[in-house]
């Protein structure tokens, strides 16, 4: 986006009610840490624009329009021209944006902007994805954990069984001691280990 769009920065963003967070960028340093998220303040943000439209905002010169010319980052980051369009979780909320930014004022064309709203969607799918993958993790751990409770659960009925067998086959107090003495503590035991 930036080279097609001949722009200094494109960012794709994440926003909380506090914060956006740049998780991908061009034209500025995230730091030495790959892990590491450039934020600012969402007040401070573009981006604020596309959650409060839920659409896509064009801006062409911050300095001169209403939404932004109060906006700190114009004279803080540079920020002058502006187009953003909206990534959106699986349930339709805006949660971020892709977004391209110029030092200059410019007139973001309807190539330009198709190019933005055409990223934004590639980024949003990417998005629903990695968030149906972490669903389907947690829900692929969960049937493993309850799978792996019902096997132990059909073991130890399985062992009682067998010991409940072993005694009705006993006749007397000492036939009954003798299994419970061997078989019946082997059994319990491995019947309720992990208790």
């Amino acid at each position: 986006a930036a080279v097609v769009l001949e722009v200094p920065w494109v960012f794709v963003t994440l926003v909380d009610d506090r914060r956006s967070f740049w998780v991908s960028a061009v034209g500025v340093d995230l730091g030495p840490d790959a892990g590491s998220y450039g934020e600012q303040a969402v007040e401070d943000s573009f981006c604020q624009y596309v959650v409060a439209a839920d659409a896509g905002v064009v801006i062409d010169d911050a300095r001169l329009d209403p939404r932004s010319a109060d906006n700190s980052s114009i004279e803080s980051r540079g920020f002058v021209a502006w187009a953003g369009f909206p990534l959106r979780s699986a349930d339709g909320f805006v949660v971020g944006t892709f977004c391209a930014v110029d030092r200059q004022a410019r007139t973001w064309t309807a190539e330009d902007q198709t190019l933005l709203h055409a990223l934004a969607s590639a980024a949003t799918s990417h998005l629903q994805l990695r968030a149906a993958l972490v669903a389907a993790n947690e829900s692929a751990t969960a049937l493993a954990t309850e799978l792996q409770r019902r096997e132990e659960v059909v073991t130890r009925a399985t062992l009682l069984a067998q010991l409940a067998q072993q005694l009705s086959a006993s006749s007397g107090v000492e036939s009954v001691a003798a299994v419970i003495t061997t078989t019946g503590r082997e059994v319990l035991s491995a019947a309720f280990a992990n208790i």
